[in-house]
């Protein structure tokens, strides 16, 4: 630990008091102490991983400081599996120095807080507030940080309440809270990607319903694929009037919609056409 810039923790919420005590302070002031010496570390960031949801107070100032968080779940589209078991094992690689980071993380602080985005980083708080998401004003203070890498990572030297978008995976602290806390800053951050993102959840749960006919219904299965495909269709079409409206975070978020739609309208068609004895189908 004294000399890791990138820490890696498994299960780190099943540590025993000593050891989150150590990692606490290495997390705040960056400090590790042997034997009671403090020793200056060159951490630059942690990264942890767990199985459950910290229990007990003595435990909530550790989970605070994890900035960003993410709940993964098994892959759900038979596409992203089919490529996952096609892909080569992947060999890491270093694509940015630590210069490099270092680098960018001076260009991000440049990055200008507008006043629109702290109006709307305080509605946000005032919405989560109102539907019980309370979080700490040291998690509030490092989302300006995020929205500001966000604006960077665009190309831009300022940002804009759009950048805030990436407030839904630091707000939550059950992961069930998670598409409550993206509604509320979607609806305030980025109208038009929200949209976007609704619009595949409901494409999502199209086709698991459709697919869970599969085995049980062949019959059924085939009308409700083909009923599937003119709504994804349907789908396509109001993603593409967002795109029009939307900001830059708008369109890249629906170009993926688009493209996990397209790819679940394709596995549908397949589908379709084998089941009506064609060869393809559009």
């Amino acid at each position: 630990l004294p000399e890791a810039e990138f820490a890696f923790v498994d299960e780190i919420f099943k540590a025993n008091s000593a050891i989150l005590n150590t990692l606490l302070t290495l997390m705040n002031e960056r400090v590790f102490h042997n034997d009671g010496a403090p020793i200056a570390c060159p951490l630059v960031t942690v990264f942890g991983a767990s199985n459950e949801l910290p229990e007990g107070k003595e435990l909530e100032a550790l989970f605070d400081r994890f900035l960003l968080r993410f709940d993964v779940q098994y892959l759900l589209q038979p596409a992203s599996l089919r490529a996952v078991l096609s892909a080569p094992e992947p060999v890491p690689a270093v694509n940015l120095t630590i210069a490099d980071l270092k680098k960018a993380q001076a260009d991000v602080a440049k990055v200008k807080i507008t006043d629109d985005t702290v109006d709307a980083l305080i509605a946000i708080r005032d919405a989560c507030k109102a539907e019980g998401i309370v979080a700490s004003d040291r998690r509030w203070k490092k989302a300006q940080k995020l929205a500001q890498a966000a604006a960077y990572l665009a190309g831009e030297k300022s940002t804009s309440p759009e950048d805030l978008a990436i407030l839904a995976d630091a707000l939550w602290r059950e992961p069930k809270e998670r598409a409550k806390v993206a509604r509320l800053v979607g609806k305030l951050a980025d109208p038009a990607a929200t949209q976007a993102a609704e619009i595949l959840d409901a494409a999502r749960e199209t086709a698991q319903k459709v697919a869970a006919l599969k085995a049980a219904d062949r019959k059924s299965y085939i009308s409700q694929a083909a009923t599937a495909i003119e709504q994804f269709n349907a789908q396509q079409t109001k993603l593409t009037e967002l795109a029009l409206t939307g900001g830059r975070r708008a369109r890249a978020v629906v170009s993926d919609a688009s493209a996990e739609i397209n790819l679940m309208h394709e596995e549908l068609a397949r589908a379709v056409s084998a089941g009506l004895g064609l060869r393809s189908a559009r």
